[in-house]
């Protein structure tokens, strides 16, 4: 039993920690436990598949783009390859799993105060947050301003909502529902120079 939950454990936190956190969520919203525990193990299925692909992508696309640059002369120092590294990224800081609660806490606050007319429970796009986090984080080497950032996105998205909730009202016959996510928040390029 031992090495079997140590191999769990050694898969990494963005295989098993967002299915455990689809569990949890799913018994306090009174799901069944047999189906939460089946949207969490698709879930991890969805993470560990990426993982595989992501790890295609930089053994397949490094050395190609090493012979487009010797082939062509040019130098290009600046891949970008869209939002699966950034999520991967994301879902392997050893912190991730903190941005939940910020959000949830931050979220029902804004709630409270009339702030904000939408719960967000997109448990996807949190990694959106947690990208920024591991960035602010990595820039000023403070973990604190990361999550201080991070939850000003969590804040500017539920203001998002808000406004977005009024449009789609007057232009949609559906009111209940928004985009929340602040993609330009975590559009960023890795040079290697």
């Amino acid at each position: 039993m031992k090495e079997f939950i140590n191999y769990i454990l050694d898969l990494g936190p963005a295989v098993f920690l967002p299915p455990l956190i689809m569990i949890i969520v799913g018994l306090i919203v009174r799901m069944k436990f047999s189906t939460a525990f089946s949207s969490a193990l698709t879930l991890g299925a969805a993470f560990l598949g990426m993982s595989v692909v992501i790890d295609f992508m930089f053994s397949a696309i490094g050395p190609a783009s090493e012979a487009f640059v010797k082939n062509t002369g040019l130098q290009l120092n600046i891949l970008d390859l869209g939002w699966p590294p950034n999520a991967a990224i994301a879902w392997a800081w050893p912190y991730a799993f903190l941005m939940f609660p910020i959000q949830i806490v931050i979220n029902l606050l804004m709630l409270g105060f009339n702030k904000t007319n939408c719960l967000n429970l997109d448990l996807w796009n949190v990694w959106n947050k947690i990208f920024t986090a591991v960035i602010v984080t990595g820039i000023t080497n403070s973990l604190v301003m990361g999550f201080v950032v991070a939850s000003i996105e969590v804040v500017l998205e539920l203001k998002k909502c808000r406004f977005n909730s009024k449009t789609n009202s007057k232009n949609d016959r559906y009111t209940w529902y928004s985009i929340t996510t602040l993609y330009g928040f975590n559009s960023c390029s890795f040079s290697t120079s």
